[in-house]
């Protein structure tokens, strides 16, 4: 385990290894797995129930989702899907959140949600903005 630095935030990244039994494989692990509890909190079953109720069983898509790969040989080598935008027809979906525990106070949680939130949608904002014009990312929240 380790803190990674970047431009914007300090990062915790783990990496963790594994023999799997044998009547068992990557789909299982990350059937196990996912979503992590870095994404839920804890205890992992009553946090997921409750991040449920709060987004109205509203599909995260990819966000907190793992993306990698998985090898003809039974390795896999997967990432947690975080601050990503993914984009579509309907337009552009960002997800950023934080952990429910035990000390959790909305308004911090809320303002992490939003710092976690801001660059994915500066460089969107970049990247469509026509050349020479000065673009304020407009906080657009919803679930869905």
């Amino acid at each position: 385990m380790a803190v990674e630095t970047f431009a914007t935030v300090h990062q915790l990244v783990s990496t963790i290894r594994g023999t799997l039994a044998p009547d068992l494989d990557a789909l299982d692990v990350c059937a196990a797995s996912f979503p992590p509890g870095s994404m839920t909190g804890a205890p992992k079953v009553r946090t997921m129930r409750l991040i449920d109720e709060l987004e109205e069983g509203a599909p995260r898509g990819a966000y907190s989702g793992c993306l990698g790969f998985f090898s003809v040989h039974g390795a896999a080598d997967l990432n947690v899907v975080i601050r990503t935008a993914v984009v579509s027809q309907q337009g552009v979906a960002i997800g950023a959140g934080g952990a429910v525990v035990d000390m959790s106070d909305a308004r911090q949680e809320w303002e992490e949600v939003l710092l976690k939130a801001r660059t994915p949608m500066r460089a969107v904002a970049t990247c469509l903005a026509p050349e020479g014009l000065g673009v304020d990312v407009a906080l657009g929240v919803g679930v869905g």
